[in-house]
């Protein structure tokens, strides 16, 4: 007789195990003694406690140009605004030596005119009945990207 036994692996390790794997271990290195990257590499930066970490599995590295690895997964972090109704700060992750593209849909105002590009973005409601997302391609120097979106909750009436 055939006894089968079911092992139980959380889905956090499942997913460190999975994505991990897509890392070769050569593709990550740690920052020098001054927190800076070493040339030929860029900085890939996740907030402690926020979202999932990249496939180098930490939340500070510096991700060898020359490899496939990437900005992914990427997310979206929106804050209200302190004492502003309908206000919002919204920070793109990973952070670090990335570019930003930010679409805002019609619903979407940008508060933060012109804007300089970067990780943050400060929006607003706009007008009412339309789409409220944003969404952010990151992209690495090696050229690979990743899509992120999120919806703003905003007050009605």
């Amino acid at each position: 007789m055939h006894v089968l036994k079911t092992i139980r692996i959380p889905a956090c390790l499942l997913l460190a195990l999975c994505c991990s794997a897509s890392a070769n271990a050569d593709d990550c290195q740690e920052p020098g003694p001054d927190g800076m990257c070493p040339s030929q590499t860029f900085e890939l930066i996740y907030a402690d406690g926020l979202g999932p970490l990249s496939g180098c599995s930490v939340r500070n590295t510096c991700v060898v140009e020359e490899s496939k690895l990437g900005p992914s997964p990427s997310f979206i972090v929106c804050s209200p605004v302190s004492g502003q109704i309908g206000r919002f700060r919204c920070e793109a992750w990973p952070q670090g030596d990335l570019s930003y593209d930010w679409v805002l849909d019609a619903g979407v105002e940008a508060l933060d005119l012109p804007f300089q590009g970067g990780p943050v973005r400060d929006v607003g409601c706009g007008s009412r009945g339309a789409g409220r997302v944003l969404t952010v391609t990151v992209t690495a120097p090696n050229g690979a990207q990743d899509t992120a979106f999120t919806q703003i909750s905003c007050p009605s009436g």
